[in-house]
């Protein structure tokens, strides 16, 4: 593909992404120096993965006439000025990745280009060092305390697990996963349990069974040994979504508590039966005894509150119960008249932890003061790591794209050079929101920094105007290829435009 030798006007629109971006206007620039044409941009102020103005962001290097057009009043001097036809004022208005090269107008003396062939950034122009500056100089402009900036692997840490409502969904475990055709109806009527084995902090290990639906909250989990999901023999391991969706980590501070400051809640409704998962034939009760049937069964649990007082209560099939300020569950059963079968286990399963307002009004206020101050500490670690100029850089893209072997090919790779160069400071950049997570949980012994955290929805953050403000993205980008630029080593991702800039444009 080239433009036509009869062009001595260009007129180019962006479209695509960064990386995309900036190889097409190189292959158009370089087209512009062979037919010594003169080069117009128009729309980078508009397009949301930049939202500059060219002139903002890039130099030029070669003796080529360049103009951008910065709004609509230029561009239609431009149409004016070079008699654009009809059809070619539709081009420009309806310009997209399938524009590619078109003449518009009349005497093919004017190309229109959006989206073409990519070309080498390499000595055709470079991002403007007073832009990159003051970038640099307030890399965060746009953090509000919203996430973790750094992951000290050296440090310890502890998870507060929760699940609610559908497992299904919170899992993304599908009956197809589970081996469970359309022909195995005997599962479809019971529900399914996540079976979660962790240890706390006092290195004790626990198992629950949590059966689908009920509510679980679990603070001080040191960490998650296995957590198994399904229906009897159809189960898979789901050990690390539960980690890396399920469970929110923190640094255990000098003030953390183990389960003090929590209080146990209980809620049930609905089908008992169903919940706990007792059958007549669990209780004793044969077919001929029909005098049981049509009787309500009762949950009587005995427990201890959180004033200390011993607490009995019995509770009716199907009527709905919420059950605050256990301490702890001393005996349950369930049944009808003399037919009961002990539930005790049971029902600790289905209690979920809740943090005691009364003892931890006071730490709460004083871990908000610490978080800032945590904060304020990992900005300053992180600055003498760039001044110390030793550290791993990589790039994962796996969102829109998914790069081949995903998380584990790119963690044996920061593992191999790990050892090969014995530095452990690693800086991420992806648009993965679970993979810095991931990879804190999977490096020994290492320090992982960011600047940047992707969002957690939309298919592609390009164009992602929910979560940021204009200018917001191309910022952070610019940010995330300079650390990635300078770094000692740069671990790209294969076929993305953005390891190819950084690996081929000169902005340090």
């Amino acid at each position: 593909m080239v433009i036509q030798n009869t062009t001595k006007t260009v007129l180019w629109i962006p479209s695509g992404g960064l990386g995309h971006c900036l190889h097409n206007l190189a292959w158009t620039y370089s087209e512009c120096i062979r037919l010594k044409s003169k080069l117009y941009i128009y729309g980078f102020h508009n397009h949301i993965p930049f939202q500059h103005y060219a002139s903002e962001f890039l130099v030029f290097l070669k003796n080529v006439e360049v103009e951008e057009l910065k709004n609509s009043l230029q561009l239609n001097n431009f149409i004016s000025k070079y008699n654009i036809s009809k059809k070619g004022i539709n081009l420009i208005e309806n310009s997209s990745y399938k524009t590619n090269v078109k003449i518009i107008n009349d005497d093919k003396t004017v190309t229109l280009v959006c989206s073409a062939l990519s070309k080498n950034i390499i000595g055709l122009f470079e991002f403007n060092k007073m832009f990159v500056q003051s970038i640099l100089d307030n890399p965060y402009k746009y953090y509000n305390n919203d996430y973790t900036l750094l992951i000290d692997t050296n440090r310890k840490y502890c998870s507060n697990f929760k699940i609610e409502g559908s497992y299904m969904k919170a899992l993304m475990v599908l009956n197809k996963h589970l081996n469970i055709s359309s022909n195995d109806k005997e599962y479809f009527n019971s529900k399914k349990t996540l079976t979660l084995t962790y240890t706390t902090l006092d290195n004790t290990k626990h198992t629950i069974n949590c059966i689908e639906y009920s509510k679980h909250y679990i603070p001080n989990i040191l960490r998650i040994d296995k957590a198994v999901y399904g229906v009897r023999n159809k189960v898979i391991d789901v050990t690390k979504i539960v980690i890396n969706k399920l469970c929110t980590k923190h640094e255990i501070t000098d003030n953390e508590t183990i389960s003090k400051n929590t209080e146990l809640c209980f809620e049930i409704k609905g089908s008992y039966y169903m919940a706990l998962k007792v059958s007549n034939k669990q209780l004793g009760i044969t077919n001929k005894e029909t005098g049981y049937y049509n009787i309500p069964k009762t949950l009587t649990i005995k427990y201890e509150n959180t004033d200390g007082k011993i607490v009995s209560i019995s509770l009716i099939e199907k009527s709905t119960n919420k059950i605050e300020n256990i301490r702890r569950i001393i005996h349950a059963t369930y049944g009808i008249k003399d037919k009961h079968i002990d539930v005790t286990q049971k029902i600790i399963n289905l209690c979920y932890s809740i943090p005691n307002i009364n003892k931890t009004k006071q730490i709460q206020n004083k871990n908000k003061n610490e978080k800032q101050i945590n904060i304020e500490k990992q900005k300053q670690t992180i600055s003498s790591i760039i001044a110390s100029k030793k550290y791993i850089a990589v790039h994962f893209r796996f969102r829109d794209k998914k790069v081949f072997g995903g998380y584990k090919k790119k963690l044996s790779e920061i593992n191999d050079l790990i050892k090969k160069t014995k530095i452990k400071n690693i800086f991420v950049s992806t648009d993965s929101p679970m993979f810095f997570n991931y990879l804190g949980n999977n490096l020994q012994d290492a320090v992982i920094f960011r600047f940047t955290n992707p969002p957690d929805k939309g298919i592609n953050i390009h164009y992602n105007k929910t979560d940021f403000v204009k200018g917001e993205n191309f910022y952070k980008t610019i940010l995330d290829m300079y650390m990635c630029k300078r770094a000692t080593h740069f671990i790209p991702s294969l076929g993305s435009g953005f390891s190819n800039t950084v690996i081929k444009m000169n902005f340090i």
